[in-house]
Order: C-alpha cells, then structure tokens, then sequence
C-alpha cells in the first residue's frame, strides 16, 4: 500500500478523527466481504484484488462522508474521493463496468438525501436503501479479479441489500439521532424484524438456487444472524414494541457488542438454525 499512501499525502489533513473511525469499520467490513465472496466462488483473492478492496474501502468512506462537511472542506473532500475513483480505475480488469457501476453508485448516494425527508414514504424508503446498498456489491465483484459467476450480478446485489438492513438495525442509534430515516427506525421492530428475515429468506432461497456451497452458505448465515441478535435485543428493551422511541434510549442500550456472551451465544445459536434451515436437499 505504499503507492497509495504517497499518492494520498498532501490531502491526509482533510482525514479527520471521524472518517478514520468510518474507514477502520469499512475495513472490517471489507474483511468480511473479501471472506465471503472467497466462499462464494471457492477460491482465494489474488494480493492485488486484496489491495482493490481496501482501495474501495477508502473510496467508500470518502464518498459517505463528504456531503457532512461544509462546502470549503466539501469540495476538497470531493476531489480527494474523485483521485481515489480515478486511481483505483486503473487497477481494475474491466473499467467500462466499473465506471458504469461507479456512475450508478453515485446517482443512488445523492437519491439517498431523501432519506433525510420525514414524510418519506416506506416504499420509497425501501426503493433507496435497496438500491444504495445493492449496486456498491456489483461495483466491489469488478473491483477484485474474479471471472463472474451465474446470476453473479443479482446475488450480490441482494447480499448487499440485507446487509444495509443489518447495518441499520446496528446503527439505530446514531441514525435517530442523525436524523436519517431506515426501514429499521421506522418500521416498528416487530415488523421489521418480519420484514429482515423475509429478506433473509429470499436470498437464502437464491443460494440454494443458484448451487453455492454449503461453506458460502455458512458464512452467509453467520453474517445475518448479527441482524437477528440485535433485533432480538431491541425486542426485549422495549416495552411498546408498536411505538418504541429509539431517541429516548441511550447509545449504550442501542449498541450491540458482539464480544458480550449473551449476544455471542445468541449468535450461535441462530448461525445453527440458519445453517439447518438453507441446508441443500
């Protein structure tokens, strides 16, 4: 990675306190990504996919972030994602989908804004959050050096779709806050807990469909039983679980550590369900 830390040296002051922790959190999720597509298509990613990927973790970051800052720091921010997107361009195997995909990323970010609107309806809500977080898969399977799979361009949109879920039961909190509208903050948690595992159960189906190995299987499942642990938790911190007010609970109650042992052995224990239920045959 030295090549990208030079090149990135002069802005390196406009990487704040704040987007290093959101760059740290896409890394790990971008570890859990590279595992997973590994399994997906049964063998390992090349060195230089490995360093795509954390290119696109960067790339990432920048482009979730830059809209926060005011319009000096926005447009250096924006420069700085934009020779991100332009070096990483030139690693890839194919740049005519990348710049597809990166194009359609970037309309989905700034379609994303309406998520800020109160009066959104759910589903235009669920139309954002589906396409925000679909298209970013598509975009990272032409980032790593991997032939395309059958029906690739679907699985991995809908992978990307219920882990937006995942992510927005996790960050229910900061989301309340922030003011941003997700299925997960609007829905009450009984319904979206139906809604997720409706999610969970249709792409579960498409695995089986589409034959992925039992070992890809096993990791999905331990991917979305981490949904299913916080809404579980969420379920039993609220005593209205038609009207419950995220905004009046702390972030200590809203945060789901995954080190904890309840919610560890909770994790297994959905992961053993999950893997009995999508098991071929």
């Amino acid at each position: 990675m030295s090549r990208f830390r030079c090149k990135y040296i002069p802005q390196i002051s406009l990487i704040d306190a704040r987007i290093t922790r959101q760059l740290y959190k896409n890394l790990k999720s971008i570890a859990v990504f590279n595992y997973w597509f590994q399994s997906l298509h049964g063998r390992r990613l090349s060195p230089r996919s490995l360093e795509n990927s954390y290119y696109y973790a960067m790339l990432w970051t920048l482009q979730d972030q830059h809209t926060d800052f005011d319009a000096h720091q926005n447009v250096e921010i924006f420069a700085l994602m934009k020779l991100a997107k332009a070096d990483l361009r030139t690693r890839v195997t194919n740049p005519t989908a990348y710049d597809r995909l990166a194009d359609k990323l970037v309309a989905m970010q700034l379609a994303s804004k309406i998520q800020k609107n109160n009066a959104i309806s759910l589903t235009d809500l669920e139309g954002v959050e589906n396409n925000k977080s679909g298209y970013s898969f598509p975009f990272y399977g032409c980032v790593v050096d991997f032939e395309p799979s059958e029906n690739q361009f679907e699985v991995l949109y809908n992978f990307g779709v219920v882990l937006q879920y995942i992510d927005d039961i996790l960050d229910v909190y900061e989301d309340c806050q922030s003011g941003i509208a997700t299925m997960a903050n609007t829905l009450p948690i009984v319904a979206f807990e139906a809604f997720f595992n409706a999610k969970v159960e249709l792409f579960i189906a498409q695995l089986k469909q589409v034959g992925v190995s039992q070992n890809c299987m096993v990791h999905s499942c331990i991917c979305f039983a981490v949904g299913i642990v916080q809404i579980q938790r969420i379920k039993n911190l609220c005593s209205d679980l038609v009207n419950a007010d995220y905004k009046s609970m702390s972030r200590i109650q809203l945060i789901c550590d995954m080190t904890k042992f309840e919610n560890l052995w909770a994790h297994y224990a959905i992961v053993v369900r999950l893997t009995k239920k999508s098991k071929f045959g």
